[in-house]
């Protein structure tokens, strides 16, 4: 964790997430290039989201919050990508992705309900 000075001279923490994983993601990232990501269970919240970014060197990204510290999704992108989103939830984000020089193409990056009992709700979405 580190800190930060509000104008009101308090101090404040702010989350980095895991160090370890976002390290780990970072290190993935480089050596895979890719440019699109899709993470589920982050753990995160909208507000923690600009260190990530930027350790991963993905500027560009949509986050849905995690309820508490549980869910929680990502999708982080190059500036070689343009992403139109569709729709989103806790459960799924649905975009539109296209590349310079390619076709468009739909991604649903789908995270079904923890519960068990739940997951059909979850399994709705798809339809």
């Amino acid at each position: 964790m580190e800190t930060s000075s509000s104008s009101e001279g308090r101090r404040d923490k702010v989350s980095k997430g895991h160090p370890r994983a976002v390290c780990s993601l970072a290190r993935l990232v480089n050596f895979n290039k890719p440019d699109l990501v899709f993470l589920i269970d982050t753990k995160l919240r909208n507000d923690e989201w600009e260190y990530v970014k930027t350790k991963v060197k993905l500027p560009n990204a949509l986050t849905v919050d995690a309820r508490g510290r549980k869910g929680g999704l990502s999708l982080l992108w190059s500036r070689e990508c343009e992403v139109e989103i569709k729709s989103f939830s806790i459960h799924h984000i649905e975009a539109i992705i296209t590349k310079r020089g390619s076709n468009p193409w739909r991604l649903v990056g789908f995270y079904g309900h923890h519960e068990t009992g739940k997951r059909k709700y979850s399994w709705n979405l798809m339809r």
